[in-house]
């Protein structure tokens, strides 16, 4: 699944080193040569972006003829297939290319499954990369592969296909993308910043008055999450973090004023009118006490979305003071909507 990891490369270079000179020979079936670590490429450079990080790679000028010890890890000479060449690929990880969104998408991380596509002929390369843990990936021993392939391709008879999780992009050496669903991954994030709550939606009760502290956000829009997969085309998660305060609460009728501690707090979050699909506990576990509430939600919503956060609050009071208030009231509600777009 992580592409060839360590042993797995040993094991693929002794293979080699026991075939004949002629292992590639009229076959571009025959397996990718691993190249040496010092193995250098150089022609069209084209990337990757996938929720693990961004992928690099190098394909350079076909290669007639033979390759030798020089360039093959094995220290053996590799002949092409007849009428053919070797396709020289050189690849590379960052991992932490996509900034904040990385932290959501990437946890646990996947593989990366590369092809080489030429003249409809695949050849499987595996992934730049290893996952290591639920935390942490590290780089592929194998840097750079000699692709045994049947003709003498032009760049714009190469392709890459490059699979994370069961969806597929392709892009050509010429640069020619089709990113499918992953295609927001190439958009510019916005920085949309940490917000207070913003305007009222409605009129809060009358006699009240009250201190509400609000933070939510940022509102991160991504196409894919560990635990849900890929989105459909059109959609993108938007997830959104928010922590509510609310103290101070007086009420006044005009003769008197009672003061309230807050017992019970319901937050109730809908963006552009639709309820989350869930909680993030992943990102940060809930918080819920008395005037006090925090969590990390995910929506499904249209790209192109309005994406106003409506944030519909209920407070269960209990009177701690009262001068003169014949009927306090014991709940307050509120509305606020932020905008996140």
């Amino acid at each position: 699944m992580v592409g060839p990891t360590l042993a797995a490369a040993l094991l693929a270079v002794g293979a080699l080193a026991g075939c004949s000179d002629d292992s590639g020979a009229g076959s571009a079936a025959a397996e990718p040569v691993p190249g040496r670590l010092s193995s250098e490429v150089t022609g069209e450079e084209v990337f990757v972006l996938v929720p693990a990080g961004r992928l690099d790679l190098t394909i350079g000028a076909p290669i007639e003829g033979a390759i030798d010890g020089d360039l093959a890890a094995d220290d053996e000479t590799h002949e092409a297939p007849g009428g053919g060449s070797f396709v020289p690929v050189a690849w590379s990880h960052d991992p932490f290319a996509l900034d904040d969104r990385a932290a959501l998408m990437s946890t646990p991380p996947k593989p990366s499954e590369v092809t080489l596509v030429v003249d409809g002929e695949r050849h499987a390369l595996g992934s730049p990369y290893e996952v290591v843990s639920d935390q942490a990936v590290a780089d592929n021993p194998v840097g750079v592969f000699y692709v045994p392939v049947d003709t003498v391709p032009e760049p714009s008879e190469i392709t890459v296909e490059v699979a994370y999780d069961g969806q597929t992009q392709t892009v050509a050496a010429d640069g020619e993308r089709d990113a499918g669903v992953a295609a927001p991954l190439y958009d510019e994030t916005t920085g949309v910043l940490d917000q207070m709550c913003g305007g009222v939606a409605g009129d809060d009760p009358v006699g009240f008055s009250f201190r509400l502290r609000c933070e939510v956000g940022p509102g991160q829009a991504v196409p894919y999450l560990p635990a849900r997969g890929w989105v459909e085309d059109g959609r993108t998660f938007v997830v959104v973090g928010y922590e509510l305060r609310l103290d101070d609460v007086t009420y006044s009728d005009g003769r008197g004023e009672a003061d309230y501690d807050v017992v019970r707090t319901t937050a109730a979050l809908t963006l552009d009118g639709e309820k989350p699909l869930g909680s993030m506990p992943e990102l940060g576990a809930p918080e819920h006490e008395e005037g006090d509430v925090s969590d990390f939600v995910v929506f499904d919503s249209a790209l192109d979305a309005e994406r106003r956060l409506r944030i519909d609050l209920t407070y269960d009071l209990s009177v701690d003071d009262v001068d003169g208030v014949a009927d306090a009231p014991t709940t307050l509600e509120l509305s606020r909507v932020v905008p996140l777009g």
